[in-house]
């Protein structure tokens, strides 16, 4: 996965994408296409895959311009999460208090 990523900063340098704040819109906006697909029942089609992928591009992108390392940022939150205790309600993970 670090060579992907690293081709990913590659492509954005070669680009010359360098603005943190159009790779979060980007991001929301594929996190629309993913919605779109969710809500119609879809979980398994190449759009899916597709948004999904892309919400990855954007948020590695993300990371890059803000000179913070993606891998880093996923163990942080694997830490956060990992011993976290709760529940599942109506299909979502709440958090004991």
């Amino acid at each position: 996965m670090d060579s992907l990523v690293d081709k990913v900063w590659d492509w954005f340098e070669e680009h010359d994408l360098h603005d943190p704040y159009m790779q979060y819109i980007k991001m929301v906006e594929e996190c629309g296409e993913l919605a779109h697909e969710l809500t119609r029942g879809n979980t398994d089609t190449i759009e899916v895959e597709d948004a999904i992928g892309d919400i990855l591009v954007t948020v590695i992108g993300m990371c890059h311009h803000l000179n913070l390392d993606a891998k880093e940022c996923l163990e942080m939150a694997y830490n956060e999460i990992r011993n976290r205790k709760g529940k599942v309600v109506n299909g979502s993970f709440v958090k004991s208090e």
